[in-house]
């Protein structure tokens, strides 16, 4: 399987909160980091981060490129039902086909600052 089809894959999984398929999309040692909170992740952290964070959250997948053993994802994450909503910018590294380290970088979706919309920006 392609490394973009195997990304989505995943977001498709954790779309739907199966979270017992997640551990199989890593090498054992994979390391997976927050960028934005300065957190680092073993794959059983990462996965129970996941389970544990409150809500109901819907995965959109906005756009997936590849270049070598890279692929960039750009995901909608949105609590269903509500306005909150982010979008992760995530770098997944491959080896041996299958993900061996995450970056992730996490942006509220949300309206531009005051002081933009008073200069008309």
């Amino acid at each position: 399987m392609e490394h973009k089809e195997y990304v989505k894959n995943l977001w498709q999984d954790i779309d739907q909160q199966n979270w017992g398929n997640l551990h199989d999309y890593f090498e054992p040692s994979a390391v997976i980091e927050w960028a934005n909170t300065k957190e680092r992740f073993t794959v059983p952290e990462f996965v129970n981060a996941n389970a544990e964070y409150p809500g109901d959250w819907k995965i959109t997948v906005k756009r997936l490129e590849e270049a070598q053993n890279t692929v960039i994802s750009v995901v909608l994450v949105q609590l269903a039902g509500e306005e909150t909503a982010f979008t992760a910018v995530s770098f997944f590294e491959f080896e041996n086909d299958r993900i061996s380290g995450l970056t992730e970088y996490w942006g509220d979706v949300a309206e531009p600052p005051a002081w933009r919309k008073n200069k008309n920006l």
